[in-house]
C-alpha cells in the first residue's frame, strides 16, 4: 500500500494512512472513516471518506472520498480520489496505481464550473451527438 499524502497541502503525509493531515486540519473538526468491503477471502476493497467541518450544522468546507476502483479504459483496478475544497473553488480528481502510487490521470478544475465534473458533465457525455470519439 501507498503511503499518501494529504489530498490538501500535498506534502505532509496524511495522519494515520487517511486524507488529512494535522497542520491542515484540526482533529476537533475532523470526520475520517474507512469502510473494507470484503470481495474474496482475504481481498477487500478499501474506501476512505474525511469531511472537514468547523460548523456542525453546515456542509463540510472540505471533504475527499478515496476508493480502490475498476477503470474500464486501462483494465486495471486503482486508487480514485476526489477532493472538494469550497473555500478554494476547487474539485480534484486523481487516479493512480495503489501498490506504486503513480499518478494515471488527474484533473483539477473549478469547483463551480459544473461542465468538468459531476453529473451535467456525465449528462452531456451522454447526449453528445456525432458516433464514437475517433482519434487523429
Amino acid at each position: 500500500m501507498i503511503q499518501r499524502s494529504c489530498v490538501a497541502c500535498e506534502r505532509e503525509p496524511a495522519a494515520s494512512g487517511l486524507l488529512f493531515c494535522a497542520l491542515c486540519t484540526p482533529p476537533s473538526q475532523l470526520q475520517q472513516s474507512v469502510t473494507i468491503r470484503m470481495t474474496k477471502p482475504n481481498q477487500g476493497i478499501t474506501d476512505v471518506r474525511a469531511k472537514v467541518r468547523p460548523d456542525p450544522t453546515r456542509r463540510p468546507v472540505r471533504e475527499a472520498k478515496s476508493v480502490e476502483a475498476w477503470n474500464h479504459d486501462r483494465q486495471r483496478l486503482e486508487l480514485k480520489t476526489i477532493y472538494t475544497d469550497r473555500d478554494r473553488d476547487l474539485f480534484v480528481e486523481v487516479w493512480q496505481d495503489p501498490e506504486t502510487g503513480e499518478i494515471a490521470w488527474a484533473k483539477r478544475e473549478k469547483l463551480s464550473d459544473q461542465d468538468h465534473h459531476g453529473e451535467r458533465t456525465k449528462a452531456a457525455q451522454r447526449n453528445q451527438t456525432g458516433g464514437s470519439d475517433s482519434a487523429g
